[in-house]
């Protein structure tokens, strides 16, 4: 499947809407501070905030993290963790097209992201070369980014990184 953006930059109305989350919850987002790297806090009056692809798909996570439930400062916190995905798929070479945080959108594998307890993260996907079926790392901690050896978290919440991406290709149907 060889998909790609049509678009370089993305208006924050147009990404509310391929996402279906509420605008005016993702401008009080940036409004407290969680934006993704490179995004100034005041764009200047009559500038529409308009994000690359990098900036579209780490906003996008925190909006759809809020979106089911999650703190803003969490969603943040996870948004920047989970770029460890980037680490697994091109620096392992396990999904060498997928870098989501760079822009690259494209991958037939799965991949998610797992928040246990506000606390912990893990990452699980199918595109582990030596295994047939998905494969989870073990938690680390959030906060550290150390291993979390005995963590058995009661509540989980799991993104699906890579249909994430795809909304940004195109909105997709479930």
């Amino acid at each position: 499947m060889t998909q790609t953006a049509d678009w370089e930059q993305l208006k924050l109305q147009d990404l509310c809407a391929r996402l279906d989350v509420d605008y005016d919850g993702a401008r009080n987002t940036l409004a407290r501070g969680i934006r993704p790297r490179g995004v100034r806090q005041h764009p200047g009056r009559g500038n529409h905030r308009q994000y690359d692809r990098t900036q579209a798909f780490h906003l996008a996570l925190i909006l759809k993290l809020k979106a089911a439930g999650m703190t803003t400062t969490l969603a943040g916190k996870v948004a920047e963790w989970a770029r460890v995905i980037q680490g697994m798929s091109v620096n392992l070479g396990w999904d060498h097209r997928f870098a989501p945080f760079s822009g690259n959108f494209q991958t037939e594998r799965e991949w998610f992201v797992d928040v246990g307890d506000a606390r912990f993260g893990r990452i699980a996907t199918n595109a582990h070369p030596g295994k047939d079926t998905l494969y989870v790392t073990p938690w680390v901690e959030l906060k550290s980014r150390k291993s979390a050896e005995g963590a058995c978290p009661v509540v989980i919440f799991r993104v699906d990184i890579a249909r994430l991406a795809h909304l940004l290709l195109e909105p997709v149907e479930c």
